[in-house]
């Protein structure tokens, strides 16, 4: 009888910038003999440095982590594309509240998510599932995360087109309200009473058709977002309906 082919068991490579959380989880693969090294977490270009010595690998990335440049860091999610790109199996761990980051992690190629407070028994037998190359998210769960996707870039697109039709001034007021600023501290700022400025801001979020400042921020905290409406928009003056311009 033929002897069955060995199963190949791809190394493991840990970017999370919890220390003890990595390092326990470096010496758990390890006593499994796997090669589980720790990539450098300093900026985006030496992370993935790090990652293009494989061929092939399982990366653990925290979506919470964030890597230079400082002025342009880089977030969890976004390494998720260059890493598929490289043809590793990225498995994202997440926390409670960023199901919009996981999202966008499965519509990258991420191939499976596991929570913090997972019991690290059980985060360990997914790692090593995906070392092995056998499937660690269902087809059910990957549908679920990329319709979330799509429906948040439909809001972020609506979000944008929504903006061509602020004035300068309501321009202005979206931007203290995504750097985290209050009514009562935009009304300090422009020496206008609160209750006008209270008014403005209830304006603001009824164009943009949100229902609250947070929701606001939240869209606006997106570098897509972000980079459209504050340095490709150009805040000008209200113009009538057949004039504005609407990004496609």
């Amino acid at each position: 009888m033929p002897e069955r082919p060995e199963r190949r068991t791809h190394p493991v490579l840990i970017a999370d910038g919890h220390r003890l959380f990595g390092t326990t989880l470096h010496t758990a693969l390890r006593a499994k003999d796997l090669d589980a090294p720790q990539v450098t977490l300093t900026d985006r270009d030496a992370l993935l440095a790090d990652a293009t010595r494989f061929d092939t690998a399982v990366v653990v990335l925290a979506l919470d982590l964030t890597v230079g440049p400082s002025d342009r860091p880089c977030r969890g999610a976004d390494l998720v594309p260059a890493l598929h790109r490289l043809g590793h199996r990225t498995v994202v761990i997440r926390g409670g509240n960023d199901d919009a980051e996981m999202a966008a992690a499965v519509a990258g190629g991420a191939v499976a998510s596991v929570t913090r407070s997972t019991p690290f028994d059980g985060l360990l037998r997914l790692v090593l599932s995906a070392a092995a190359g056998e499937p660690a998210m269902t087809e059910v769960e990957r549908h679920h995360w990329l319709d979330r996707h799509r429906h948040r870039q439909d809001r972020q697109r609506r979000f944008i087109e929504l903006t061509q039709r602020l004035s300068t001034r309501e321009h202005e007021i979206l931007r203290l309200l995504a750097e985290g600023q209050g009514a009562a501290a935009i009304a300090t700022r422009s020496g206008l009473p609160e209750d006008t400025v209270r008014a403005e801001i209830r304006a603001v979020l009824a164009t943009l058709e949100v229902s609250s400042q947070l929701e606001a921020a939240v869209l606006m905290r997106d570098d897509s977002v972000r980079e459209h409406v504050l340095d490709e928009l150009a805040p000008a003056p209200r113009q009538s309906p057949a004039s504005r311009r609407v990004i496609r």
